[in-house]
């Protein structure tokens, strides 16, 4: 064998490996995938989040990271968290899931009006903050987020002639 069949040849070993071990991961992850599946139609919701979030240590993954968003968002198998929920289905959006980013509206919509009606303007603005700067953070301006982000809310409540509701989110966003 000549000097470049082997230099050549050597060159052709390492792709091959290189697509074998890229297609045992793959491998390695649809498995974990179908192990989360199986435990949600046992309803192990708990052990369904634990595979999402071990195949997230393992890779960037928008289908884990969506479904381990719904988890948050239902409360199923981790504590009901919506900041935590939109972060994951942020993740995914960055990753391509196309339905990713209204799920991650929806996650904005419901952490806003956790106890709503004990909260102030202030401190909607404020929780608000607290809000994008998790699930946003290389923003480069938390405040102009912040108000986008409420001033939508208001929207939608304005749209459905829900205008207490409408103007004291308004009045949050300043």
């Amino acid at each position: 064998m000549g000097f470049f069949s082997r230099l050549f040849g050597n060159e052709s070993t390492k792709n091959k490996e290189e697509s074998s071990k890229n297609a045992s991961s793959k491998n390695i992850i649809d498995t974990m995938l179908m192990t989360a599946e199986v435990a949600i139609n046992k309803k192990d919701y708990a052990m369904a989040a634990k595979t999402y979030k071990d195949i997230l240590k393992l890779e960037s993954n928008a289908t884990a990271q969506c479904n381990l968003g719904s988890l948050y968002a239902q409360g199923k198998g981790v504590k009901q968290d919506f900041k935590e929920a939109a972060y994951w289905f942020r993740q995914a959006e960055l990753s391509g899931d196309e339905q990713a980013e209204r799920l991650c509206l929806k996650c904005s919509m419901d952490f806003i009006h956790q106890n709503f009606d004990i909260k102030d303007s202030e401190q909607l603005y404020t929780d608000m903050v607290d809000f994008i700067k998790y699930v946003y953070p290389s923003t480069n301006d938390i405040n102009l987020e912040v108000c986008r982000t409420l001033y939508a809310i208001a929207g939608n409540h304005f749209n459905k002639q829900e205008y207490a509701y409408a103007a004291k989110l308004f009045r949050a966003a300043g």
